[in-house]
């Protein structure tokens, strides 16, 4: 079942976005709340000016975040309700879609200067069992492309990997990191006041820095591979 939804299938609508509007008032403030459902400040206010769309996932997530189901905050009209169901049918199929962070790349190398990772362009559709495997809530997943040799073998330029945003705890692994104004990705092990950042290619030198230098942006789950 196809995760694409028509351009035609208006269902987020002007009377949707003032009723997400209400909920949110009554949950706290916009900055809180976006933080909350895994939004920037521009993308939640791109949704309530229905400028942007959200995503199946998404919606789930704010609905959850709220306390409240699509129905409480959907158009009630006969257009938009055919719509929305439209859309629902579609996008809780058996995949997933996992959006790419827009224009972003994590350097396997060097350092990739960061911006606003917080943007999102289309994605790739994963199977619903394979998320599940992987333990992780859909709603926190990103993909971002690869950069660099550092990782090599385990990850070539030209990659990409998974990376959930909800795993910010910091235990050994492989991360998304935020360094000064640099977008890495980096096996990191994790002591009480400092982090040791490693690199899978032996050209490149392992190196420690104080935890406070250091953004978790989040744990990679996932990687793939062109053939």
């Amino acid at each position: 079942m196809s995760n694409k939804i028509d351009a035609n299938d208006a269902w987020w609508t002007a009377s949707a976005a003032n009723n997400l509007k209400k909920y949110i008032k009554n949950f706290g403030t916009q900055d809180n709340f976006a933080r909350k459902a895994g939004l920037s400040r521009s993308g939640l206010l791109a949704i309530l000016a229905v400028k942007a769309t959200p995503r199946y996932e998404k919606l789930l997530k704010i609905c959850d975040v709220l306390g409240i189901t699509p129905a409480d905050i959907l158009d009630p009209s006969p257009e938009a309700e055919f719509a929305a169901e439209r859309f629902l049918h579609k996008a809780s199929g058996n995949f997933v879609l996992v959006p790419f962070f827009e224009g972003v790349e994590l350097s396997a190398g060097g350092g990739l200067t960061s911006p606003d990772y917080e943007t999102v362009a289309d994605g790739l559709p994963f199977p619903r069992p394979l998320i599940r495997q992987i333990g992780s809530n859909p709603t926190n997943l990103n993909l971002v492309l690869i950069r660099g040799d550092s990782m090599m073998p385990r990850l070539y330029d030209g990659d990409f990997v998974m990376v959930d945003r909800g795993q910010l705890e910091a235990k050994d692994g492989v991360f998304a990191l935020r360094i000064a104004d640099e977008l890495l990705v980096k096996r990191v092990q994790w002591s009480a006041k400092d982090a040791v950042i490693i690199s899978y290619s032996p050209d490149y030198n392992d190196y420690s820095l104080p935890r406070t230098d250091i953004e978790i942006i989040g744990r990679v789950v996932f990687a793939g591979a062109r053939m």
